[in-house]
């Protein structure tokens, strides 16, 4: 009755009258009327809330001279801005300054300022409530978000909708997160102090809420803090289990790593599932040494309460860990051991990588390749298993192996076939796995928009460290074949530095040497003589203690280059030729290279030009078997040219597998995306010859016909031979000779 009259008198009220309403909730006033008159004028809880700089201005007003910049920040985090709060903060540091308590940021303060803001909301807020209102916002604080069902679940009753409206009209420290389905969030203060009065009044109730909301909550990761805090250590284990590869996948371990501290250090120290878990987080950063351990207690665990799928899970993750420690004896056992066991399909693909892994590193290249076979076909009968049991950040490891080419293209293709989710971690192993066979390859359109894909996954994902050293190895491949060699320096220290990471030990003392590799191939192709000798030197002074013995082959070759290079050729004869021994057995393209290719390279500077093909031709041999230009994009361009020109019949008579070889390396040298512009920077050729026709002119100017130009550029013919009729128009040349005289002209600038 009071409302309605003064409804009456509001109405009745002369315009030079104004009326001014404070209210925690909507007055049961003609408001949706006087709005639409254009008469009321609304302060809401949004225009109230306070920024930074008000905040700022406020603590000063206040007297809290010394709260620092950082205190102010935290006070807007805390408080979302609530005046109410601010005042009660600021508050805390004045007391904090008259009983000497400085810095203002001490605990002293701070739990003041907690006091004063519960002592609000149990007397202003809490207090002022319907009881039915009090208990449900008491019996709901256990949630992080409220809405119907899990409100219901959590209080056992029906009401919750409506209840939640009643909340959300009287603005009660709410933020709308879903207005359709009326989702809504405490403000972290309001509903800490909530927690506490939960506990306060009803201590024996609070487990009991939490189980019920474990069991209702639909995000697994939310079940889990359920489960914990209501001290259900099997049901959190089992919990954690269930989503611990899709934190894996986006690079969660840090949250794993966090639950796992929450549990009792008996259930920590006693169970399987626990080092399992802590085994997975070692892994996403190669930390070889923590997998190895933690995967160890949890194989003996599950073996003891036989456990078998678990049991084959964490065995797989203990022999790739040996594997990447150098430990290849003992990887083999435990693979061993594996082998007598029976597995599905999908459980197989995981041993049968790490044989791969173990045979590339023992000097069997031919049975790696063989393993990764089997792993892809295991794979097609469990696409499940492709990520993360065979795709990983490393497959460039296998590139350029013979015959490897084949298996890395099924599993592209199976890739394609494969839903694999949306998860960034998945994405870029998807996006690795196609860029180093398109690089070796020599696509670079799709080399480049692969590596492309994966430097943006890997903006996302700071802490992989696999990303990370794939994505600087292979960028810096990329420059050495465009020519851009500082560039590519840069990218391999960069790939370096990645392994001086806090975190990155086992990685580092296992793997160094071996990325040294990347940057001694970037100064040969500079033809810097005192940085690789100086690296020669470095990498003699590093242990070789667990490396692969692919080391021994990358160090004879390091120091050939260097004695090459200072003009030791005998020297460089030697450690070559040793070198070349070592390959036969221990080959890693690319990481290490090849160095018969060096070799050959040496004869031919020498005027032995028949021991340079001697040595050349088998390399040639296998790169046309495989498909491949790989191994040249990487090596001198000017003495990789004149090996090049070793081979019979180079030019029109060449054969056309020669030919489209070759005209790949044209086209990464002479890309019109990068290559196009003179080097004195000024464009000689007509500014509307589209990159297509640019291609199509480096061909043609190394004598291909149009019928190896369309193999090359995957075009029709009859396409070539358009384009060849509007590039010789367009040059105004009245040949393909001429038109391929005024090509070598734009090269040379």
């Amino acid at each position: 009755a009071a409302m309605q009259m003064l409804d009456l008198l509001i109405d009745r009220l002369p315009p030079e009258v104004g009326l001014c309403i404070g209210s925690r909730v909507d007055p049961p006033l003609s408001l949706a009327r006087w709005r639409a008159r254009g008469e009321l004028g609304e302060v809401r809880v949004a225009d109230l809330v306070f920024n930074e700089e008000d905040a700022r201005g406020f603590a000063l007003s206040a007297g809290a001279i010394s709260a620092s910049n950082e205190f102010v920040k935290d006070a807007i985090s805390r408080t979302d801005g609530w005046a109410a709060g601010l005042t009660l903060l600021f508050g805390s540091v004045n007391t904090a300054m008259r009983s000497g308590a400085l810095p203002v940021n001490m605990p002293s303060a701070d739990r003041l300022a907690r006091r004063n803001l519960f002592d609000f909301f149990a007397h202003e807020v809490l207090a002022d409530l319907p009881p039915r209102l009090q208990d449900f916002v008491l019996l709901c604080s256990v949630l992080p978000e409220l809405n119907p069902t899990l409100c219901n679940a959590v209080t056992g009753a029906n009401d919750a909708h409506e209840l939640l409206e009643e909340l959300y009209r009287r603005n009660l420290f709410l933020t709308v997160l879903d207005g359709v389905d009326l989702t809504l969030r405490f403000h972290d203060l309001f509903r800490d102090f909530l927690g506490a009065e939960l506990i306060r009044q009803r201590p024996e109730q609070a487990a009991t809420l939490h189980v019920r909301a474990a069991q209702a909550e639909s995000i697994a990761t939310r079940a889990v803090t359920h489960w914990l805090k209501a001290h259900r250590w099997d049901d959190a284990l089992l919990e954690m289990a269930r989503c611990a590869q899709t934190l894996m996948a986006e690079g969660g371990y840090a949250t794993l790593q966090r639950w796992i501290a929450q549990l009792p250090e008996s259930v920590q120290r006693t169970r399987p599932e626990v080092s399992h878990l802590l085994g997975m987080c070692a892994w996403t950063h190669w930390d070889w040494q923590g997998v190895r351990s933690h995967m160890q207690r949890a194989c003996d665990g599950y073996l003891s309460l036989h456990q078998n799928d678990n049991y084959l899970q964490c065995l797989g993750l203990l022999a790739a860990s040996l594997n990447g420690m150098g430990e290849l004896e003992e990887s083999r056992s435990v693979l061993l051991r594996a082998d007598q066991l029976e597995m599905t399909p999908g459980t197989r693909v995981r041993f049968d990588n790490c044989h791969a892994w173990n045979s590339l590193a023992r000097g069997e290249p031919e049975e790696a390749v063989q393993w990764l076979k089997t792993a892809v076909k295991n794979a097609t009968l469990a696409p499940e298993a492709v990520y993360p049991d065979l795709i990983d950040q490393s497959m460039g490891h296998f590139t350029g192996l013979p015959n490897a080419t084949p298996v890395q293209r099924e599993l592209q293709a199976l890739c394609k076939q494969v839903h694999l989710g949306e998860t960034t971690v998945r994405a870029s192993a998807v996006a690795a796995a196609a860029a180093w066979p398109e690089f070796w390859h020599g696509n670079r359109e799709m080399a480049e928009r692969s590596l492309s894909k994966q430097q943006e996954f890997q903006k996302h994902l700071p802490g992989r460290f696999a990303m990370q050293m794939s994505s600087h190895h292979l960028q810096a491949f990329h420059f050495l074949a465009q020519g851009k060699h500082d560039a590519a320096q840069g990218e391999a220290t960069a790939m370096l530095e990645v392994l001086n990471a806090p975190n990155a030990g086992s990685l580092k003392a296992s793997w160094e040497r071996t990325y040294m590799s990347v940057l001694a191939r970037v100064l040969w192709c500079k033809q810097d003589a005192e940085s690789l000798a100086e690296l020669a030197t470095q990498m003699s002074a590093k242990p070789l203690h667990r490396v692969w013995p692919v080391v021994g082959m990358a160090d004879a070759l390091l120091v050939g280059q260097a004695q090459m290079l200072l003009g030791n050729d005998d020297a460089s004869h030697t450690a070559l030729t040793r070198a070349v021994q070592l390959h036969a057995r221990y080959r890693m393209p690319t990481i290490v290279g090849d160095p018969r290719i060096c070799l050959a390279m040496l004869y031919q500077q020498r005027d032995k030009a028949d021991l340079a093909w001697q040595t050349f031709a088998p390399v040639l041999e296998e790169a046309l078997l495989n498909d491949v230009v790989g191994p040249f994009l990487v090596e001198p361009s000017t003495l990789m040219s004149k090996l090049l020109a070793l081979i019979p019949s180079v030019g029109r008579g060449a054969t056309s597998e020669v030919q489209a070889l070759l005209s790949r390396l044209v086209l990464w040298h002479a890309s019109p995306a990068q290559n196009a512009v003179a080097m004195d920077g000024e464009d000689s050729l007509p500014a509307d010859l589209s990159s297509r026709e640019r291609e199509v002119l480096a061909l043609l100017a190394t004598g291909q016909s149009n019928k190896l130009i369309a193999r090359a550029l995957d075009l029709s013919p009859h396409t070539v031979k358009r384009h060849v009729a509007n590039v010789l128009g367009k040059l105004g040349a009245a040949s393909r000779g001429e038109a391929a005289a005024l090509w070598r002209a734009h090269k040379q600038g």
